[in-house]
């Protein structure tokens, strides 16, 4: 029987746990089949409801952010200036009848420079093409990679600067023998990089990517098992890619990484009941490090995980229907209290007494009004 982990890499939305629809400044239309679109990001921009899903966020100051994912059938992107989120337009390649387009990732490393990735086409499990895109400070520009696969998708990206981005996905189509996909920005050509798959022949995703460095860089993902899917676990050293041993019935949603010795991996255990699984690198080892469970005895799912110091690491998740916030002050983990979305009424905003830095979480402008 296939893990819930299955359900979630093939719809990227999950990932976000972000409530929708999404409330922000409209500044325009999306664009169709369109290589680059501009905006103007209107002063007098009114409040509108979008329907949709944010799958991806990233943010290089206090006034400079972007959220990433689709619409129905399109392509969504979201740009925070310090005081509102605005719709920006976004290129959607290819929007014939019966196809759609969505970003799953983006990451930034200035305000002219950020990407986003993802996929056009039927879908992961059908017809699907990888989809890049590239910020310049005025409009989104598809990006064209040379080599790339016929069939593909694109699932996340990072840049540590102007000349080192890494985006992760697959090859082929899911459930015919797909191949692990990671590409690499130079600052003037995007190039395939050849990467590792578990089990050749199967499934083999890739749907995180972290890197603090030219020669330091972490992707995970899923392959095909005999019974369930089981974790990939992948690391760059400058040279090549290579597959680290994986913990059993862990499997992983995200990665963050802080320096050549540290980083976090996050996800659940398998199989049902899920709990929160988190993995910390030392620079030899992954090591499961204890973790809270709000709801010992239902689902904790840990989607996303950030850090900005040793000291200072960030999950997110929820346990069902109610959003779960976890923080690493260095030593342990603790739940934090998290804002209750309107929508869902049962939301409980308790939590253990710590709490961590820097004050309590607060919703801003995500939910329908």
């Amino acid at each position: 029987m296939r893990s819930m982990i299955t359900r979630c890499r093939r719809h990227p939305a999950v990932f976000a746990a972000i409530i929708v629809p999404v409330t922000v400044a409209a500044a325009g239309t999306l664009g169709t089949g369109a290589a680059a679109v501009r905006t103007g990001m209107p002063r007098d921009a009114r409040p509108a409801v979008i329907n949709g899903w944010l799958t991806g966020v990233a943010a290089t100051s206090a006034r400079n952010a972007w959220a990433a994912g689709n619409t129905s059938d399109t392509t969504l992107s979201l740009h925070w200036n310090g005081t509102a989120w605005t719709r920006v337009p976004t290129p959607n390649p290819d929007h014939s009848t019966g196809s759609n387009s969505s970003l799953a990732g983006v990451t930034a490393t200035a305000a002219r420079n950020a990407w986003a990735v993802g996929s056009t086409g039927s879908g992961p499990d059908e017809n699907s093409q990888i989809l890049l895109a590239r910020w310049t400070g005025t409009a989104w520009r598809t990006v064209h990679v040379p080599g790339a696969p016929a069939q593909g998708g694109l699932f996340a990206v990072t840049a540590t600067s102007a000349r080192n981005a890494w985006a992760v996905g697959y090859s082929g189509m899911i459930g015919s023998a797909a191949s692990t996909l990671i590409l690499h920005w130079n600052g003037r050509i995007w190039k395939r990089v050849a990467s590792p798959n578990r089990f050749p022949g199967g499934d083999n995703e890739l749907t995180a990517v972290a890197a603090t460095s030219a020669s330091n860089a972490w992707a995970i993902g899923f392959a095909d098992g005999p019974d369930s899917d089981v974790s990939l676990i992948l690391h760059w050293n400058g040279t090549s890619w290579t597959r680290l041993p994986s913990p059993p019935d862990v499997g992983l949603n995200s990665i963050t990484a802080i320096s050549a010795r540290d980083a976090w991996a996050a996800g659940i255990t398998t199989p049902y009941p899920y709990q929160t699984a988190i993995l910390h690198w030392d620079g030899t080892t992954w090591t499961r490090v204890p973790s809270p469970d709000p709801t010992p005895s239902s689902v904790n799912i840990v989607y996303g995980i950030a850090a900005t110091s040793a000291r200072d690491v960030w999950a997110v998740g929820d346990t069902g229907l109610k959003p779960m916030i976890l923080h690493w002050n260095g030593t342990t983990w603790a739940q934090v209290p998290a804002p209750c979305p309107a929508v869902t009424a049962s939301c409980s905003p308790s939590a253990p007494a710590r709490r961590a830095r820097p004050g309590p979480w607060a919703r801003t402008a995500v939910s329908g009004r």
